[in-house]
């Protein structure tokens, strides 16, 4: 589910590039799952460092595509 957030743009807000919150996801959800499981409790943004933000974008024919098949309609563009 989160994965399809990604995807139609539900986390623009924080300045990450789709692309990157996709890549990142699995590591991080592991990280929370850890944390969780120490009893620590951690923000999103301590668990991600920018070093490891990938610093490619999506396309934005390949993003309104993402959208277009998860909601069946276009978010952030129209064609």
């Amino acid at each position: 589910m989160i994965e399809n957030l990604i995807k139609v743009g539900a986390f623009d807000f924080t300045a990450y590039p789709r692309s990157a919150l996709l890549t990142l996801l699995p590591l991080t959800l592991k990280e929370v799952r850890k944390k969780a499981k120490d009893g620590a409790q951690n923000k999103i943004s301590e668990l991600i460092s920018s070093d490891s933000i990938p610093a490619y974008h999506f396309s934005k024919f390949f993003q309104m595509n993402l959208e277009k098949e998860i909601l069946d309609l276009y978010i952030s563009n129209y064609p």
